[in-house]
């Protein structure tokens, strides 16, 4: 795969002095040619920049030059939206720090009276991704009472299973709901994940 190049991933906050993007290489041992960065604002997201790396990387004031170029747009709508100034460019200092912006006091609100949500995991032989995916979901801001985690394993090898040690305790030490199929199957899988969730919402 001579024109194959690992994509460097990598989330950027802008209420904050902005980090460098190190170059460096991938798990095969080749160099990174770009990073994918999920950018947000006050915690949310804006959306994705791809930025083009360097062999030694790039530092914040490059990063927030091409941030700008190509989020700009959003990050002005959000700041008119919290009701803050409007810079004309974005600096490698980041934007200036508010303790608690009105989106963050909306976000507070709508987690009250939040709806129930089930998160359905597929899996099959890849248990390291799967557990971090789903650790990361624990580690989010959303009512534990109000999301349930359901694991499915599509019949991974028994040494591609997803141990229940490499799982974090969600908040509220909730812990997700694991179905091991014996067998790979899609249509009926799907099926059975339906009987099992039992929130309003999945995802």
């Amino acid at each position: 795969m001579p024109d194959f190049a690992p994509l460097r991933m990598a989330e950027v906050e802008l209420s904050g002095e902005l980090p460098p993007l190190p170059g460096g290489r991938g798990d095969l041992g080749i160099a990174y040619r770009a990073a994918q960065c999920l950018i947000r604002l006050h915690g949310r997201p804006l959306g994705f920049a791809q930025i083009d790396l360097q062999p030694g990387g790039i530092g914040p004031e490059m990063l927030a030059g091409l941030i700008w170029d190509q989020l700009g747009g959003e990050i002005r709508r959000h700041l008119e939206e919290d009701g803050l100034e409007v810079p004309d460019d974005l600096m490698a200092a980041g934007l200036p720090s508010v303790e608690n912006p009105r989106c963050r006091q909306e976000g507070e609100e709508f987690l009250k009276q939040a709806p129930l949500v089930s998160v359905v995991v597929p899996t099959r032989n890849r248990p390291s991704s799967a557990a971090q995916t789903v650790n990361g979901i624990a580690e989010c801001e959303y009512p534990s009472d109000r999301l349930e985690v359901i694991v499915v394993d599509n019949a991974s090898g028994d040494d591609k299973r997803v141990e229940p040690a490499a799982i974090k305790p969600g908040r509220g030490g909730t812990r997700p709901r694991r179905f091991q199929r014996p067998q790979p199957r899609a249509a009926r899988g799907e099926r059975r994940c339906r009987r099992l969730r039992r929130r309003r919402h999945r995802a």
